[in-house]
């Protein structure tokens, strides 16, 4: 009796599973799909408060620490993003563009030598995007480091060129 209502029970599962509702069974990913719908809706201070709940429910979660840091970097909130986007490198080092929105932020922030290290960081990880180097080059000026703006701005527009031209595949 105990095996046939074991099986019945398992083919109760796999039908909820097969009709989509295993949804309902994580509401970490309930609140972290809601947030990124508000987000993406530019309804920023009610997508912060469900990333929130969704970082309460699961503490370990970069996506909901990184969503919620540019939130609060949409709102101007820079000092929050920074710290949202901390605890997405702690999680998980080798974040390239959480370093890259820290260094950003840190930027927003007047804070140009911290931004210099992030993107530095974000360059180790990401030796070929631009953008990177784009906004080191910003920080390298604030510092008065003209010299090392000029060479980032150079290696920016070479690395633009290459994918221009298509010479700057990933595979």
């Amino acid at each position: 009796m105990l095996g046939r209502t074991v099986r019945s029970l398992g083919a109760v599962l796999s039908t909820i599973s097969l009709c989509g509702l295993t949804a309902l069974a994580n509401p970490a990913q309930d609140a972290l799909n809601r947030a990124e719908k508000l987000q993406s809706q530019q309804e920023f201070p009610e997508a912060i408060r469900w990333f929130g709940k969704a970082i309460n429910l699961d503490p370990k979660s970069t996506k909901a620490y990184f969503g919620r840091g540019c939130s609060y970097g949409e709102m101007g909130q820079f000092q929050q993003a920074v710290n949202d986007y901390s605890k997405v490198i702690e999680l998980d080092p080798n974040y390239a563009i959480a370093y890259y929105n820290r260094g950003f932020n840190y930027y927003a922030c007047a804070q140009f030598q911290k931004a210099v290290e992030d993107l530095s960081k974000a360059i180790t990880l990401n030796p070929k995007d631009p953008s990177l180097y784009e906004l080191r080059a910003l920080a390298y000026a604030k510092l008065g480091k003209a010299e090392l703006a000029q060479k980032d701005r150079q290696m920016a527009d070479a690395l633009k060129s290459k994918t221009k031209h298509g010479t700057n595949s990933e595979h």
